[in-house]
């Protein structure tokens, strides 16, 4: 019951409607900082080792897609570079619960959600972030249906960026 009130309200405050009344596809893909960097700071391949994610450090840092990414070390960098896309958050690290119900706050950046970059999940070696849990239970709301979460957001941001994540 809880988790059916939680939906109620995350759409009903903000809305539902089609992807591209909400978001601007040419708004910058990869959600970031006012000061453009990637979640905040922390190492993206560090959530991939099974230890909590690390801070990156300014002397490991690499722009990627117009988003400044730190590594906690060189070879984290290295790694990223090899491959972005094993490493990337998928819809672009914005909350993707947010980008299932399709849904806006327009008090952030491009009608994204912004995340918290310790709320998060790997599942099937993809990184997901959520909105801060102590704001709303996105992350416990995801776990009750990831399969179908998953496949919902995948249609909703391919029709905001058609060429994928």
């Amino acid at each position: 019951m809880k988790y059916l009130i939680s939906i109620l309200l995350f759409s009903g405050l903000i809305g539902n409607a089609d992807a591209q009344n909400f978001y601007n596809s040419s708004a910058p893909k990869i959600n970031s900082s006012a000061e453009g960097f990637a979640l905040d700071g922390y190492d993206v391949v560090s959530y991939f080792t099974g230890e909590a994610p690390k801070k990156g450090k300014v002397e490991f840092k690499l722009v990627h897609d117009g988003a400044i990414f730190l590594f906690e070390s060189q070879q984290n960098l290295d790694s990223f570079q090899s491959n972005p896309s094993k490493y990337l958050p998928q819809f672009g690290g914005w909350c993707a619960i947010g980008i299932c119900f399709n849904s806006v706050d327009k008090q952030y950046p491009n009608g994204k959600y912004k995340v918290d970059p310790l709320n998060y999940s790997v599942r099937d070696e993809k990184l997901y972030l959520f909105y801060p849990e102590n704001e709303f239970a996105a992350k416990a709301l995801w776990s009750k249906d990831q399969v179908n979460y998953i496949e919902k957001a995948t249609l909703v941001w391919n029709e905001i960026y058609p060429s994928g994540n």
